[in-house]
């Protein structure tokens, strides 16, 4: 919850770099391998603590969370990414 609400959304320019990081990977192949490589890295750094079905869960949470889905759109509540986060966990 902390990962995706405090450390991850409070960086501005992490956002920034990620969406054109995104884009010059949808552009130029050269771009994808180092795209596809951080994203692996992360996705491996969640299954040191949840098993590998769960990391596409919470991945795909926090991408939709990160990524708002159209400008303007304001990022969820914590109080609703820990509800996802519950019945993703089942918790």
């Amino acid at each position: 919850m902390e990962l995706i609400h405090g450390d991850v959304l409070d960086f501005r320019r992490c956002l920034v770099l990620t969406m054109e990081l995104y884009t010059l990977a949808a552009r130029d192949a050269r771009f994808r391998k180092i795209t596809q490589g951080w994203l692996e890295i992360s996705a491996r750094a969640l299954e040191r603590h949840m098993e590998p079905a769960t990391t596409q869960q919470v991945d795909a949470l926090i991408e939709g969370v990160f990524h708002p889905p159209r400008p303007g759109h304001h990022t969820p509540a914590g109080e609703l990414t820990a509800d996802a986060l519950g019945k993703i966990l089942g918790a």
